[in-house]
């Protein structure tokens, strides 16, 4: 199934056009936390990939601002492997999924 949005993926389960459907984790927990879809889609307990994303910049920019871009590089990767940064990054997603059971 594919959909442009996790929304639209939301409503072709809700129209019974899939059973199952892949997003990511904040997005469908966002939607789950409202209506329609809080009572009538569930999310799994466990994630189905963890993924890395990479932050891609110009040779061009780099050239030109290679400090500042060193910079930004490492305090994305400090902060990424930080406790407090996965700590509220749970937090956010079991309050939205709390939401959602309401």
């Amino acid at each position: 199934m594919s959909g442009h949005s996790p929304q639209s993926v939301f409503d072709k389960l809700l129209a019974k056009r899939a059973d199952a459907a892949l997003c990511w984790e904040l997005a469908c927990a966002m939607l789950l936390a409202k209506l329609p879809y809080a009572d009538k889609v569930e999310m799994l307990p466990t994630p189905f990939t963890d993924e890395l994303y990479y932050f891609g910049i110009s040779r061009r920019f780099y050239e030109a601002h290679t400090d500042q871009v060193e910079r930004l590089w490492d305090a994305i990767g400090h902060i990424a492997q930080s406790q407090a940064y996965k700590q509220k990054y749970r937090s956010v997603v079991d309050d939205l999924k709390k939401k959602s059971k309401r």
